[in-house]
């Protein structure tokens, strides 16, 4: 049921953007966003191709931009770690790495961390699962280095996280839990930054 679901998004998805694209400049902003959510739909059906030939026409109708302009098309959310949520820890990690030609994360490392060290292995992991539209120069696809993302993770906050409620649910109460909070679980935030570089 998903599956024909998708395959019907699919289908409207590259009606609308060939009308789009048919279009005056109109029509740009609005070919962004068909092709951003055909990046999300060929994520989620493991199309890892045809979601990178959307992300390669979004970079090339966006202007350039620095490594502080890219925003990511595919956003995860990082499972907050069991051991963090039993001791309510708060912290943020600050990755930076490369959006390649392709649009993929690469070389990511730890450039500023605070809180659980549960955090980093959280972040690491959800940032190779980021997807970017990639910056052109010169009608080619080009490698950005020092982009950077921060996520904030907080316990109080991710109440609304199913897999953070999943987590704790596997992690059991917090050991400094008072009763009648029993239902609160571990958050995240994210935020790009600038580079420092």
């Amino acid at each position: 049921l998903v599956a024909d679901k998708l395959e019907r998004a699919e289908l409207l998805l590259l009606e609308a953007l060939h009308a789009f694209e048919r279009s005056d400049d109109a029509g740009n902003h609005l070919q962004l966003t068909t092709h951003a959510f055909l990046v999300e739909l060929y994520d989620r059906l493991g199309r890892t191709d045809a979601a990178t030939d959307h992300s390669l026409a979004i970079g090339r109708l966006i202007p350039a931009a620095s490594a502080q302009g890219l925003s990511p098309l595919i956003r995860r959310e990082p499972i907050y770690p069991k051991e963090a949520l039993r001791a309510q820890a708060r912290g943020f990690v600050v990755v930076e790495f490369i959006v390649d030609e392709l649009g993929m994360v690469r070389d990511a490392s730890v450039v500023e961390s605070e809180g659980h060290p549960g955090f980093i292995r959280a972040a690491l992991d959800t940032i190779a699962k980021f997807r970017y539209a990639p910056r052109f120069a010169d009608g080619e696809p080009v490698a950005t280095t020092g982009v950077r993302h921060r996520f904030d993770f907080s316990p109080a906050k991710s109440k609304d996280n199913p897999l953070c409620r999943l987590a704790m649910s596997m992690a059991g109460p917090p050991r400094n839990l008072q009763s009648g909070l029993g239902g609160r679980t571990g958050s995240y935030g994210m935020s790009q930054i600038p580079s420092v570089s």
